[in-house]
């Protein structure tokens, strides 16, 4: 996605942070006031997710 969005691959894994913290941080937002089990399940989702996408 980087690439075709014109970045320096240098800057790629750079760019993929941003986008998924993006996510990552507006998910956690939504969920903040759920159960604890649920907040550790996104918690996972999102790290996994962010792991894979690097």
């Amino acid at each position: 996605m980087a690439v075709a969005a014109h970045i320096r691959p240098l800057f790629a894994i750079g760019f993929l942070l941003v986008i998924d913290g993006f996510i990552g941080i507006g998910t956690l937002l939504l969920v903040r006031t759920a159960s604890a089990a649920a907040r550790v399940y996104v918690w996972i989702l999102v790290s996994l997710a962010t792991a894979l996408s690097i």
